[in-house]
């Protein structure tokens, strides 16, 4: 039927040609063959709604061209070079498992290809051969780490390791020879862990614990501690720190923690994670991908891609950064970070960048980890009884004059208590509920209306009554991702001229207002834009100033 045009069938033309393809008489069964008919119109019209209200993946097939080009290079490199494989051919065997989940067709195939050769090589290596489990002697912690990391990987992708049992035999005996003070270096029944460690920082082993007591929990053996001790520390975090409050290094390690921290709950990506539950990481991951982008950080922007999380509010920001990295990537297939020498920086970029760039398909629904689940529920009610407390002390006496109403409105930032979420995250989603009930108030009694001044009067009435509550919030969310594309490049008479001009284009296609204008400053900047050194920007911006002088002045 998907075959023939569906206004021209009959139930006579569709019994024929049912009847010589399978050479049955169906002259008794004209009522099945009805309903057959009309289940099937129903299923291909149901397939073109889908189609019109379900968007295309943007750029699919270059997107898997470029990530097949990347997987080709990780293999190639790994199989070449003896250190490299010695370093990564862990982290890549579970990486290429957790791609294979998600993808399908050809990139599917090499992942389970590459993992399984992977694997067989690890299996043979020299180094492995060289490790031994002697069951009379105790091993050291870092041996019993790295053992518990190579079954379990090895076993991930469905693999025997020959050493699993002395593991288990080990873990079995009592007392116990090691505790998590051993393999951590901190407790977690006791205590976070300390800051002023010179080699790690407290970012670094709050992520190694996060890891190990996974792949723990995942082999059934306790190392002293659980999952659940070491996620109860992560809200002594909050407020994530931004770039300028940290050192390079310890900004960096935040950000992979974060990104673990996503990858844990979800699977490795493999399960959908509403925002709700890990909210604190969605919002920061989110407010950092513009200036990432501005950096051009293709290892930190892989990690910001928000795969995980459903919705069309960071739909743009994905977009913005997957045509960064396809713009970016090297000839063969991998991405140069700043030190080209360092192969390890190169690795973990590519890896990055991979995951950004493959189209999520979710196979359920997080946390993956059962235990961990009445902890966030925990931090969820706290942050929404914080909310709602917030809100009523923020609820302006009707006896309050404009000015001092708008000075009672939060700023932004996060809330007063460490462990709660940005008021501003959260007020956003109500804002945008009541500013979409206003909308369709003043539609309605627009349309009911046949004067042009009573509709405008009634837009003018609710933006003066509720100056917050604005149809332009959305658009007033772009301009300033745009201004802060300007002004974290740094001096705006100085940036580059394709990024000038892609701004300035962008705002000469907006449809603005002067509380816009007023609010975001973005004038301002543009004004600078008219002594930058290059002709075309100059011109641009003095353009641009003209036409909101002509429309607003």
């Amino acid at each position: 039927m998907s075959k023939h045009d569906i206004s021209k069938l009959t139930t006579k033309f569709v019994r024929q040609t049912v009847e010589k393809d399978v050479h049955v008489s169906l002259n008794n069964h004209k009522e099945v063959l009805k309903r057959l008919m009309h289940h099937e119109l129903r299923k291909i019209r149901a397939q073109k709604v889908a189609k019109r209200v379900v968007p295309a993946p943007w750029r699919l097939s270059q997107r898997r061209e470029s990530v097949k080009m990347a997987l080709d290079y990780i293999y190639r490199n790994l199989t070449c070079d003896s250190s490299q494989f010695d370093a990564f051919s862990l982290h890549a065997i579970q990486f290429f498992h957790d791609i294979q989940i998600v993808e399908n067709g050809e990139i599917q195939e090499a992942c389970v290809l590459y993992a399984r050769l992977l694997s067989s090589l690890r299996l043979r290596s020299e180094r492995f051969r060289d490790f031994r489990w002697d069951p009379d002697s105790v091993p050291s912690p870092e041996q019993v780490v790295e053992l518990i990391r190579s079954v379990f990987t090895l076993e991930r992708v469905g693999l025997a390791h020959v050493y699993r049992s002395p593991l288990l035999s080990f873990f079995d005996k009592l007392p116990p020879a090691f505790s998590s003070m051993h393999y951590l270096g901190w407790s977690p029944s006791l205590g976070p862990p300390s800051s002023s460690d010179p080699e790690k920082s407290i970012y670094d082993q709050i992520a190694q614990a996060i890891l190990l007591t996974y792949f723990a929990r995942a082999l059934n053996i306790s190392i002293g501690c659980s999952i659940t001790q070491v996620f109860q520390y992560i809200p002594d975090f909050y407020p994530y720190k931004s770039h300028a409050e940290l050192s390079n290094s310890e900004y960096r390690s935040q950000f992979h923690l974060i990104f673990l921290i996503v990858m844990v709950v979800t699977d490795f990506g493999a399960l959908r994670c509403d925002q709700e539950i890990l909210p604190h990481e969605y919002h920061y991951l989110r407010s950092q991908i513009p200036q990432l982008v501005v950096r051009q950080d293709f290892a930190l922007l892989g990690e910001a891609s928000l795969k995980c999380f459903p919705g069309s509010d960071h739909r743009d920001l994905v977009r913005r950064a997957s045509a960064m990295l396809l713009t970016s990537q090297q000839d063969d297939g991998s991405w140069r970070s700043v030190n080209e020498n360092d192969m390890q920086e190169t690795y973990h970029t590519t890896m990055s960048a991979l995951t950004a760039l493959i189209e999520p398909r979710w196979t359920g629904f997080a946390p993956s980890i059962p235990e961990v689940t009445s902890l966030l529920e925990t931090n969820l009610s706290a942050i929404i009884e914080s909310i709602t407390k917030n809100k009523n002390s923020l609820r302006p006496s009707k006896y309050m004059s404009s000015p001092s109403r708008n000075k009672t409105r939060p700023s932004g930032g996060f809330g007063p208590h460490p462990k709660q979420i940005s008021l501003d995250a959260r007020l956003s989603h109500d804002t945008r509920s009541n500013t979409a009930t206003s909308l369709k108030r003043t539609n309605s009694d627009s349309s009911s209306s046949n004067s042009s001044k009573s509709v405008q009067s009634t837009h003018a009435h609710t933006a003066s009554s509720h100056p917050d509550l604005v149809p332009q919030e959305d658009l007033g969310k772009q301009i300033t991702s745009l201004q802060c594309m300007l002004t974290d490049a740094g001096d705006v008479k100085n940036i580059l001229s394709s990024l000038a001009i892609h701004v300035l284009k962008k705002l000469s296609g907006m449809t603005l207002n002067v509380e816009v204008l007023k609010s975001t400053g973005v004038g301002r900047i543009i004004s600078k834009l008219k002594k930058h050194k290059d002709g075309e920007v100059s011109r641009l911006a003095q353009i641009l100033i003209k036409k909101w002088k002509r429309d607003f002045f």
